[in-house]
Parts: structure tokens; C-alpha cells; sequence
């Protein structure tokens, strides 16, 4: 926090996907971790999804989620502060201090203003190629210089620390301050007024506290030595001063007049910050500022959009807003992104009021830019109409309609909702994108009431198919006949869950039977076993148990069901029952063994060893301890083609940039994170350095089905688990009668054994090379 009261702070995406980021922190604003209606995590499907993935991990297409400062790639971000001190130079006064653990940097980002928001850039402040510097945090001293704490470690995330021996673990301070200067320490003298103003100028936020609490303590003893800070030519100075001088009792509204009158914009949005914090807390009554029209009218055409934008956050569940928000919302040039995001929380609680106070102003010039926007964001029912007519507008371009539709999911539900999705669902040929999203929100409307409807869902369940709107609106509408297209939408959506779901829908089908048996004999076997197996249910596992001890299937067909029934826990525990039974072949018992290490079945592995030798034909032999493979050069071609070869099974489960599953973490960057000990000690023992958010997670369901998984999405009646390969199942919550999280990687343990030396060491130096640009 600096002292104008504004707030920054950064966090980290999951594992790899280059998504750390930096924020302003605007009060009551969403950021956008998680679907904000469901609680989906950013992989799930949704209408204007972004099309990058760092984007896409904080929905920032969606109205409602304040927009990032700053993203700045892959890494594990740590401690931040903003320097208020002189000491480090012009150049990183009053700026951003950011540690990020992952690269092993230090940086600034120089913050400017821009509209209601913010740009910055960024400038490494200390950086270094040692393995074992991870700076965890900063702090400003109160000479001014900058400490920075390493935690000194190999690597960073996950369960496991290099430096983790009893009375061996290290860190490191490091100072950073202009060249020849000598740390020392203040001398504070805390009782009298002007030794604590003295001590409230300081860097250090330590010292500014401890002033603060002894100038508290005084308050109108301490007026007069305040006031004078209150005329300092520093407008950070006038804002500490401020915030005191607005407790004094009876002098409150003087100083907030002053602080909102002030020539600086940002001493003037810490008055308004300060207005509306203390009000709500009970400690101070605004009235006299709200009933002084012209100082109220000064405010609400403030030259500054960073004023105005705190004004509208300022109205934030407050009554008989309207007028004041309209005048606020008639000033959005319809580029202003952070604008328009406080203009939708002052809006809170008052949607409708605000709408109509803002639409009287606007009249018949709504449909401008700016006007489309404020539509967009404004969570009222009266706007529904407006959006159909914004969407169904042929001069409106193309791409921008899934903006506009995506604001229907955030409407309340309504009659005026009802009607607008229904006329842009029948609006016939022309508008066939259009008309399924529209359905897909109309789930539960009664068809027979409305032909018009039905005749609409025909026509794009025809079109739809092959896309997982068809699967939702089969769903939702319980369209029957469909189940042949089921099928083949989920062969062609893949990985998505939806494409799971699609195949529970057909087991509902009366031809299911006729349907699977033709797709068992067609070209896309393999991948129609392993979306039954995917399903998590007994149904899909039957299938697949039949198959593979039918000893009339083709041998094919059998080694396919064989290699399905070995990605999930249950299938696993079917093939041994198979194996014990004799009832799998010696080459499928070759098939299962190969297929089974490709995942890490903890509960299984000793019964999996006993029944599924191990094969040693691509390497096994003995491996010399990881600091002497460390030394060992490697060739990066050659470890590329190992990555992507299917007997390593890296490329099953992660993703370098576009090529590879995601599944385990991304490793586009793994260089940069990771040495080359610690690339190889996540090889040879997955269990040790389990990256967090990657744990195995097992479930089991009423219908006696199983899941296990890496938790890729939640909600409150939802659970969402990736397989390795990357395909996703869902779970109703209600269904799940137990859940566990285990201890383990679903990355096989002894991985290396499947590998010769040279291969490992050409590998890892490949992973090693692998640094972010």
C-alpha cells in the first residue's frame, strides 16, 4: 500500500503457463482467478474465451473482472512494496519493488497513469544465473536502501527443498544502495509531535507505523505540527499528513475538503478513499460534503478519470446513487477499460436505478461506443432488450457479438431476459452462432409453449454438431435421437470434458448398444475405448472388460481396450483381476505392463511389478548419482525426439509451448526454474517434488464408479479431473461418496529405468535449455 491508500499486489498462475501477473487492486473489484459465476478454474469452456492462455487464466474477457497492471510471464512471484524513498535514484521513486523467486529476479515496474488506470514496464533491479538465488522478499530501510531475502534454493514450487539439511539451511540479505553509502540506523524520538512527524516522513514503513500510532495518540495536540506537513510540495507527504488530520474529531470534514479540493490528483483520490473508508466505518459523517452541491458538482467533472473512478467506487451499495453514477457513467470514452470496471461496482445493489438515470441522460444515443460498453458491464434486467438489439445489429462486426452474449450469463434471470434470448435464438439462418448461444441460456423453457422455440432447436441442433453446444443442448432440452452425433461430437472435441459428458449421454440412447458396437469396428477404436474409459463409470469399464477378454475381437482391438482401461484406476484394477484370471495373452500382458507405467497407480504398483514384469529393452541398466549426470553434456536434438517419443511418455502429459498434453505442468520455461540436479531428480522420483496444484486426486462414486485425477477445475456442485493425455471428466459433487487426495504423482516413478543414460542426459539438457526469452 502506498500512502495515497492504493493497493498493488501480484500472484501466480498455475504451474507453467507463463500468467504471473501484476495488479492494482480497485476495492470491491473481481480478479478474475475463477470463473466468477461457477467457480470454474480458466480451462473451461466459455463464450469470448481469450485467445491467449495467460490471458485466459484470469478471464479477462469477462465484464466484471478488473483489468491486470501488468503480466509478466512465467515465474513465482514473491514479496512487493512501492519505494517512496529517494535513496535508490529517480528512476525507482515511488515505484513498484517486485520479487519473482522463479527467474531469479528482482524488479521495478514504473508505474504511469493511464485514463482511470495504469501502464507499467519492466526494469531488473538484481538478477543472477546462480541456480540458488530465489529473492523472497524486499523491504526499504530507513536510510532508503533496498534488502532483499534469498531464500537460497535450487528450486522453487512444489513439496520439495534443496536446502532442507538441520543446521546446514541458508539464506542471504543483500542491500542495494548508491555506491559508497553506509547503512545506519535512525534515531527516533517518538514523544513529542515533531519527532513523530519527522519519523512519519520516512521510507520505512515500520517507521512510518510506529509515527502514525504515536501522532494517533495525540491527534489535535499534534494539529498544528500536522498542518504543516499538510503544505509540503510532496503530495505522498500531504496524504500521510491527511490521513491523521481527518480523525481529529470536529476538524474532519475541514481536512477532507482540503485533501478533496487538493491541486494533485492522487492527494485527491486518497480524500475520497478517505471519505468513504472512514464513513463506513462509523468513525466520521459526510453529510456536510454530500449536501455541498459544488463541491459535489467540482468532483463529479473532475478533470482527473483517476478521481472520477474513485468516486464511483465510492458508491458502492450507498442509496440514491443514480444521478450522482449517470453524471459519472456520461463521462466513459469507451476505451477505459478501468473506468468502466468502477463504474460497474459503484454500481452495485442499484442496476436498475442507475440504468434509467443514465439512459434519461443518453436518450436515443445509447448505441455508441462507450454506450455499448456501459451495457455490457451493467448488471441490470433492463438491459437484456439492448443487448439483443446490440447483437442483432448487422453493422456490429462479427467478432464482437460473443462479447455481448457472454453478459447475458451475468444478468439476473428475468422475464425481459427470457424474451430478449428468445428472439435472438429464432432469428433464423442468418444469425446460426447467435441462435445456439441464445439456446444454451434458455435451458428449462417449455418448447411446447413456444414453436417458434422448438422449430429453432431443431435447426441448431442440426448445424451444432460436432461443437459442445450441441452436447449442452442436447442435455438441457432433452433432445432424443441424437445419439450416433454424440458420439461423433465427441470424437471431434477431444479433451474436453464436454466430450466425456457427450458419451454418458448416449449410454441414455435406446441404439447406445448398436451405436458403440459399430464405432468398436470403425477407425476410431482407440479413441472411442478411451473416452468410455474416461467416463469414470461402470457402464464404460464394462465395455472395456469384455473387449479385451474376448478372445473372438482382433488382437488390435483387444491391445486397445487393454491400453484404455490402464489410464484410470478402476481400469487398472480390472486388467489385474484379467491378468490373476489368465484371461489376457502374453502380448497384451506386454501391452498392459507398458501401459500401466505409463501412470502411477500407488495402491497398485506391487501387484502391477508382480503380474506386468517390467521390460528393460530401452534401458534399465544402473544410473550414477544425479550431481555426476549433472556434468554429463547432452545433445538437445536428441532429447527433443525423446521428449516427443511415446515410450517416454513426456509428450502425454505436458506441453512445451503448442506441442504436448496438458496435463502436468507446462514446461516451456523449465529451464529457467529449474537446474539441471532438479530436472533430474523430478524425473527419477516424481513423489518427492509433487508441483502444488498437480496432486493426485481419487474419488470414488455411488454408482460404484472411480475417478482419479489432477483437480483441473471446482465449483460448488462440480469437479473437474484431467487424465493424463489431458482429457477431462466431470463429477457431480452430490455422486462422489469419497474423495482422497494422495501422496503420489500420477507421473510413473522410475521413468529413467525406461531410458538408457544417454537418453536421460539428453533429455534433461533439453528440458535445461528450455528458458524463458
Amino acid at each position: 500500500v502506498d500512502s495515497f491508500g492504493t493497493l498493488w499486489q501480484s500472484d501466480n498462475d498455475d504451474d507453467g503457463n507463463k500468467g504471473v501477473r501484476i495488479n492494482y487492486v480497485m476495492e470491491y473489484g473481481n480478479y478474475g482467478y475463477t470463473d466468477e459465476l461457477t467457480g470454474a478454474g480458466w480451462r473451461a469452456e466459455r463464450t469470448n474465451l481469450e485467445s491467449e492462455i495467460p490471458l485466459r487464466h484470469w478471464h479477462q474477457n469477462d465484464p466484471g473482472v478488473v483489468p491486470n497492471l501488468l503480466q509478466t510471464g512465467g515465474g513465482s512471484p514473491t514479496g512487493i512494496l512501492i519505494n517512496e524513498g529517494a535513496a535508490l535514484g529517480p528512476q525507482f521513486r515511488n515505484q513498484l519493488i517486485h520479487c519473482d523467486a522463479g527467474p531469479r529476479t528482482v524488479r521495478a515496474y514504473p508505474v504511469e497513469m493511464d485514463g482511470a488506470g495504469y501502464h507499467a514496464t519492466m526494469v531488473d533491479l538484481l538478477t543472477s544465473s546462480d541456480n540458488w538465488y530465489r529473492p523472497s522478499d524486499v523491504a526499504i530501510a530507513p536510510d532508503g536502501s533496498l534488502f532483499i531475502a534469498d531464500w537460497y534454493d535450487p528450486g522453487v514450487g512444489g513439496h520439495a527443498m534443496g536446502d532442507h539439511e538441520a543446521g546446514k539451511i541458508m539464506g542471504r540479505i543483500y542491500r542495494v544502495a548508491a555506491t559508497g553509502s553506509t547503512a545506519k540506523a535512525p534515531t527516533l524520538d517518538l514523544s513529542n509531535a515533531e519527532g513523530a512527524i519527522q519519523a512519519l516522513q520516512s521510507p520505512n514503513r515500520a517507521t512510518v507505523y510506529v509515527a502514525w500510532q504515536a501522532l494517533h495518540a495525540l491527534l489535535d495536540k499534534a494539529e498544528p505540527a500536522l498542518e504543516r506537513l499538510w503544505k509540503s510540495e510532496d503530495p505522498r507527504l500531504r496524504a500521510r499528513a491527511l490521513g491523521l488530520l481527518a480523525r481529529i474529531p470536529g476538524r474532519q470534514s475541514i481536512h477532507l475538503r482540503n485533501g478533496l479540493l487538493d491541486a494533485d490528483s492522487d492527494v485527491r483520490v486518497a480524500a475520497v478513499r478517505l471519505c468513504s473508508t472512514l464513513e463506513r466505518s462509523n468513525l466520521i459523517d459526510t453529510s456536510v460534503l454530500d449536501e455541498d452541491r459544488s463541491l459535489v458538482a467540482k468532483l463529479l467533472r473532475d478533470s482527473s478519470p483517476q478521481v472520477r473512478r474513485q468516486i464511483a467506487v465510492s458508491l458502492t451499495g450507498a442509496k440514491e446513487v443514480a444521478p450522482l453514477w449517470a453524471a459519472l457513467a456520461m463521462q466513459h470514452d469507451g476505451k477505459d477499460r478501468w473506468y468502466l470496471e468502477a463504474l460497474g461496482i459503484g454500481a452495485m445493489g442499484n442496476e436498475d436505478a442507475c440504468f434509467d438515470a443514465w439512459l434519461g441522460m443518453v436518450g436515443d444515443k445509447w448505441n455508441s461506443p462507450a454506450g455499448r460498453d456501459i451495457i455490457w458491464r451493467l448488471r441490470s434486467a433492463k438491459t437484456a432488450d439492448y443487448l439483443a438489439k446490440i447483437i442483432s445489429d448487422e453493422k456490429l462486426a462479427a467478432a464482437e457479438k460473443p462479447r455481448f452474449l457472454r453478459e447475458f450469463d451475468f444478468l439476473p434471470a428475468s422475464a425481459e431476459k427470457t424474451k430478449a434470448l428468445t428472439q435472438l435464438a429464432t432469428l433464423g439462418d442468418q444469425a446460426e452462432a447467435i441462435a445456439r448461444e441464445a439456446l444454451t441460456r434458455l435451458k428449462g423453457t417449455d418448447l411446447r409453449a413456444n414453436p417458434a422455440l422448438a422449430a429453432a432447436l431443431d435447426r441448431t441442433l442440426a448445424k451444432a454438431k460436432g461443437t459442445i453446444p450441441f452436447i449442452d443442448l442436447v442435455r438441457d432440452f432433452g433432445a432424443v435421437g441424437q445419439g450416433q452425433a454424440l458420439l461423433d461430437t465427441a470424437l471431434a472435441i477431444g479433451g474436453d470434458p464436454a466430450a466425456v459428458d457427450a458419451v454418458r449421454l448416449l449410454f441414455s440412447d435406446p441404439q447406445a448398444e448398436q451405436i458403440l458396437t459399430s464405432a468398436f469396428a470403425g477407425p476410431k477404436s482407440a479413441a472411442v475405448m478411451n473416452l468410455l474409459a474416461s467416463t469414470g463409470t461402470g457402464r464404460g469399464l464394462n465395455h472395456l472388460v469384455a473387449l479385451a477378454k474376448n478372445d473372438q475381437q482382433s488382437p488390435t482391438i483387444r491391445q486397445q481396450a487393454v491400453q484404455a482401461l490402464a489410464r484410470t484406476q478402476a481400469g487398472a484394477e480390472a486388467l489385474l483381476k484379467l491378468a490373476k484370471n489368465g484371461q489376457l495373452t502374453p502380448e497384451l500382458v506386454t501391452t498392459a505392463g507398458t501401459a500401466l507405467r505409463l501412470v502411477q497407480y500407488a495402491t497398485l504398483t506391487k501387484e502391477i511389478d508382480q503380474l506386468f514384469p517390467a521390460s528393460a529393452a530401452l534401458g534399465g541398466q544402473p544410473l550414477p548419482a544425479i550431481a555426476e549426470l549433472a556434468k554429463l553434456k547432452g545433445d538437445l536434438a536428441k532429447g527433443r525426439a525423446i521428449f516427443e517419443r511415446a515410450e517416454s511418455s513426456c509428450i502425454t502429459c505436458h506441453r512445451i509451448d503448442s506441442k504436448g498434453a496438458d496435463f502436468g505442468p507446462a514446461l516451456s520455461e523449465i529451464g529457467t526454474k529449474l537446474p539441471k540436479e532438479a530436472i533430474f531428480d523430478a524425473i527419477m522420483n516424481p513423489n518427492t517434488s509433487l508441483s502444488m496444484g498437480f496432486e493426485t486426486t481419487q474419488l470414488a462414486t455411488k454408482d460404484g464408479g472411480m475417478g482419479m485425477g489432477i483437480v483441473r477445475s471446482e465449483t460448488q456442485d462440480e469437479l473437474v479431473l484431467a487424465l493424463p493425455g489431458g482429457v477431462t471428466t466431470k463429477f457431480r459433487k452430490g455422486d462422489i461418496v469419497k474423495r482422497e487426495k494422495l501422496t503420489t504423482s500420477m507421473m510413473p516413478s522410475g521413468l529413467n529405468q525406461a531410458l538408457s543414460r544417454d537418453d536421460l542426459v539428453n533429455l534433461v539438457d533439453y528440458l535445461a535449455s528450455l528458458k524463458k526469452k
